[in-house]
């Protein structure tokens, strides 16, 4: 692992954190400070905690859904962009 992914992953823990912090204000949730360092940590507990706490269970549901929904697409995309690169290289 080089300098510019630990570069984009903490690029990405920190963008997650920031859409948190703004939803929590855009639904009036004060989250605590465990679960501020669990979202840094944790996000995938975390996160659907969150969901469910801040919307209730139907629309906590649905966020959560979408949030796997998300990092599954992210997750083909990135196989995908390796697979490429690898397939160039041979």
């Amino acid at each position: 692992m080089g300098a510019t992914d630990i570069l984009f992953i903490m690029a990405g823990f920190a963008l997650v954190f920031v859409w948190f912090s703004i939803d929590a204000k855009a639904l009036d949730f004060q989250p605590s400070s465990i679960l501020n360092f669990g979202v840094l940590t944790l996000a995938a507990v975390a996160l659907p905690y969150c969901f469910f706490r801040s919307r209730g269970p139907l629309r906590g549901l649905l966020a959560t859904l979408w949030f796997f929904g998300i990092v599954v697409l992210l997750s083909a995309v990135q196989m995908a962009g390796s697979w490429a690169a690898f397939a160039r290289q041979i």
